[in-house]
């Protein structure tokens, strides 16, 4: 019955239990997993807005550019690249940082790009000098094919939680 709650099977170790099962089904039926950017990724503005280069939800690999002008012409600018949904820059997560000296009042062209991997590459070129600078950011969470096999191979499957279907009865 509903009204009992079973408490000798550990949420974790179930939850842990049921994503195991659910990736070794999906890479026994030879179905490619989809990457894809957890949360949009951009820039911090003069007003300390985000500007949102990369979208949620985005197929990996992918990319977006976009121009920017500076602020205040010939003046050192640092540039805040953030991760999250907040429309303010600071209430998401802070990833990396590119520091431009610009000659005079060159404009920028900026290019943001997520490879296969989960890297995420910020690339900056001064129009007037055709200056680069760049600057790759690894995000904790990115995982490569190697990393999926290898978990999805040694994903130990428990047949005694498999097999008890009463314990199943009263969750």
């Amino acid at each position: 019955s509903w009204d009992v709650i079973e408490n000798r099977i550990d949420p974790d170790y179930a939850v842990g239990m049921g994503a195991g099962i659910y990736l070794r089904s999906i890479l026994d039926k030879k179905t490619d997993l989809i990457n894809v950017t957890p949360s949009p990724i951009g820039i911090e503005l003069d007003d300390g807005s985000m500007k949102v280069l990369l979208e949620a939800s985005r197929q990996i690999p992918c990319s977006a550019s976009d121009y920017f002008a500076p602020v205040r012409p010939g003046e050192k600018m640092i540039l805040n690249v953030y991760e999250g949904f907040n429309k303010i820059a600071k209430d998401n997560q802070c990833i990396g940082q590119l520091v431009l000296e610009p000659e005079d009042q060159s404009n920028f062209s900026m290019n943001v790009r997520v490879d296969k991997s989960g890297t995420l590459h910020v690339k900056m070129i001064e129009e007037a000098t055709n200056r680069v600078r760049q600057i790759p950011i690894i995000r904790e969470y990115s995982q490569d094919e190697a990393d999926i096999k290898h978990l999805s191979e040694n994903a130990v499957i428990d047949d005694t939680l498999l097999k008890d279907t009463s314990s199943k009865d009263k969750l």
